[in-house]
């Protein structure tokens, strides 16, 4: 899966990687873990992306946390709803491995 690949990249690049299966997961976790960036889809289970963006951004625990959405769709809507509820960067899947190395090198 698309997931799958995300992290494949991320591990071999030698990041810690927690995976979450949905957007009010993630959010628990980020608060618990405070990961240094979250790699955000849009289509979830529970609360879609831009909601659990929108609430990492709003949370002053996790406000500053880099969000990277890595979605399938591709309109400019998405992205622009994207940008508005938070998120730092946009990225189509399939994504490559030097995109989304160079978006979490950005989170450093």
């Amino acid at each position: 899966s698309a997931r799958d690949h995300s992290v494949k990249i991320l591990r071999k690049a030698g990041h810690d990687v927690l995976e979450a299966c949905n957007g009010l997961e993630a959010i628990s976790m980020a608060r618990k873990h405070l990961p240094d960036a979250i790699i955000m889809d849009i289509v979830m289970p529970e609360m879609d992306g831009f909601e659990a963006t929108k609430c990492l951004r709003e949370d002053p625990m996790t406000s500053a946390i880099r969000i990277i959405v890595v979605s399938s769709k591709d309109q400019s809507s998405d992205k622009y709803w994207a940008k508005k509820k938070g998120a730092s960067q946009y990225l189509t899947k399939p994504v490559s491995s030097d995109d989304l190395l160079k978006a979490i090198g950005e989170a450093a």
